[in-house]
């Protein structure tokens, strides 16, 4: 009986389901479309300043992850600023059942983002009253809390819609978005941010970027100390990042351990002066296991780094151990096209899209 009244009917009846199927693709898009663009799975992305220098998220309750992330803020405000930390770390972060916190790009201002029962907060605002913190506390116990009047003020000018914040930009939004589908805790790096003895400054980054930051704390030290002592290994399939790692890191190198040269003055002073000269950090090529990589080792900081490419991606590592373990592990590792059709149309357009400068990573810390 179909098959007669599809014979009959059969270009009433292809119309009718191709007309279903475009209709089905269009909510389907724009399901996709606005829970990527337009809804913010995260609690403060709104209230997060658009020029944010360094913004990081944890909902995953592990200690290493939010240990490193706390460290690695330490190390990168300003000492005033990065001491007052201290108590929001040991007080206020154990009791948030997720938290947020940016950089502003002065590094010396910080805003703290957390969920926080109600009579929890009220506990501790005499505390922080007494730490000289700035703080907002609203009605669904998100806490907004700053080191300084002028960083709260940021927060408030976003809030207020007279500043733009990160998930204005949809781009970014979106890649915020998929991090956190992929991991509880992320951190992003503005356009200039810092980090210990290695301090890689400006990664241009489009929106569909993978990046992954895996960090192990070295044996033996101590996790939360005001200098992180971290190993790490960075991912990106970011294509600024594959062709210039190794110039970033040589130029960030030799800003770090510039050289002392004497030099004579007309009035026969000599004086030191100090050069950065990229050339001086050369590295040289590799092997580990069937993989070719770049190797630099800087004595006077005791620090290795290598550099290399797999499946179309950018590894950075100040670790082979770290190294020989990811390439291990992308032997069995097949390749990845996306979770689902449209993914896989959009990475072979990604080029259309806009970029923004700075780089969004999943973080994934162990311990060794």
């Amino acid at each position: 009986m179909f098959f007669e009244f599809f014979k009959k009917n059969r270009t009433k009846t292809l119309l009718c389901a191709a007309g279903f199927l475009v209709i089905a693709g269009l909510v389907g898009f724009s399901f996709w479309f606005y829970f990527n663009f337009l809804k913010s799975e995260e609690a403060f992305l709104e209230v997060v300043p658009a020029d944010a220098a360094v913004y990081w998220h944890s909902d995953s309750g592990r200690g290493a992850d939010d240990a490193w992330l706390w460290a690695m803020s330490r190390a990168t405000l300003s000492h005033e600023a990065a001491d007052q930390t201290n108590f929001l770390e040991e007080f206020l972060a154990p009791e948030t059942s997720e938290m947020g916190f940016v950089i502003l790009p002065d590094f010396a201002d910080f805003v703290f983002f957390g969920r926080v029962d109600a009579p929890k907060f009220n506990l501790l605002r005499s505390k922080l009253e007494e730490q000289n913190y700035h703080y907002i506390f609203e009605d669904g116990n998100r806490a907004i809390i700053s080191s300084t009047r002028s960083g709260l003020g940021e927060a408030v000018a976003v809030l207020s819609q007279e500043k733009s914040s990160m998930a204005d930009q949809k781009m970014k939004l979106m890649s915020f978005n998929r991090a956190r589908r992929r991991s509880s805790a992320q951190i992003y790096f503005g356009e200039n941010f810092k980090i210990d003895d290695f301090r890689a400054m400006s990664w241009n980054s489009d929106f569909w970027s993978s990046n992954k930051l895996t960090i192990a704390a070295k044996r033996g030290a101590e996790v939360g100390l005001d200098v992180a002592d971290f190993d790490f290994l960075a991912v990106s399939d970011d294509e600024y990042l594959k062709e210039n790692m190794e110039k970033i890191l040589k130029d960030d190198l030799a800003v770090l351990l510039p050289e002392i040269r004497e030099k004579i003055l007309p009035d026969k002073t000599v004086v030191k002066e100090l050069l950065a000269n990229p050339d001086a950090f050369l590295f040289e090529d590799k092997k580990i296991g069937v993989f070719l990589v770049h190797y630099l080792f800087v004595s006077a900081i005791n620090q290795e780094f290598l550099v290399g490419e797999e499946r179309q991606k950018v590894i950075i590592s100040n670790s082979t151990g770290m190294f020989e373990n990811f390439l291990a592990d992308s032997v069995r590792r097949p390749d990845y096209y996306g979770k689902n059709l449209i993914e896989l149309i959009l990475g072979g357009l990604k080029w259309l899209t806009a970029d923004f400068n700075g780089v969004i990573f999943e973080i994934n810390v162990d311990n060794l």
